[in-house]
């Protein structure tokens, strides 16, 4: 895999050219800083995979996903527009990304929601793409743990958020001691 230095990135969004777009490389690079820019960003259009994106299997499942994926607590945040995000989730695509990771305790349901509008939106083959999500959180503080209610309930809330008809992956948060793994 390739390596990024954070001195460059750091500046990358003042860095835009004439016409007042970014390359992928400077938007990835501007990642490293927390703060939202001050101009609208303009991304330009690349169908090219990007170099060093490689896909491999998920475990022994023969699922293919590019080892690179795309996180949605930064890409859902206050501080992004919608009309951001689905930029942002189209360049990954366009990069060759192909995995999305949800999170319902990082950014509540706001990204599945968001997440679901962006690919309904889209012509995007189903299986063309990596929905992942984590379960033992949820927004209700109540509502936690890993038994086999709070996870039939989680995911068909998940579902019914993203307007999927599957996840493809469910990732274990965090251990429930209450509830053994078995």
């Amino acid at each position: 895999m390739e390596e990024f230095s954070a001195g460059s990135g750091l500046s990358a969004l003042g860095d835009r050219q004439s016409d007042g777009t970014i390359t992928k490389e400077q938007l990835l690079l501007s990642g490293l800083t927390h703060s939202a820019p001050a101009q609208p960003i303009q991304l330009n259009r690349q169908t090219a995979i990007t170099p060093g994106l490689r896909y491999r299997n998920l475990g022994k499942s023969g699922l293919r996903v590019s080892n690179i994926g795309l996180g949605t607590w930064p890409t859902f945040s206050p501080n992004v527009t919608e009309e951001q995000a689905e930029q942002i989730i189209v360049l990954a695509v366009d990069s060759g990304i192909n995995v999305f990771d949800l999170s319902e305790a990082h950014s509540g349901t706001r990204a599945e929601v968001e997440l679901g509008r962006i690919l309904s939106r889209r012509t995007w083959k189903r299986t063309s793409y990596i929905v992942t999500t984590k379960i033992y959180w949820s927004t209700r503080s109540e509502e936690r743990g890993l038994s086999r209610k709070h996870i039939i309930e989680s995911v068909k809330a998940s579902l019914q958020r993203l307007q999927l008809s599957y996840i493809d992956v469910v990732i274990v948060h965090k251990a429930d001691p209450m509830c053994p793994m078995e």
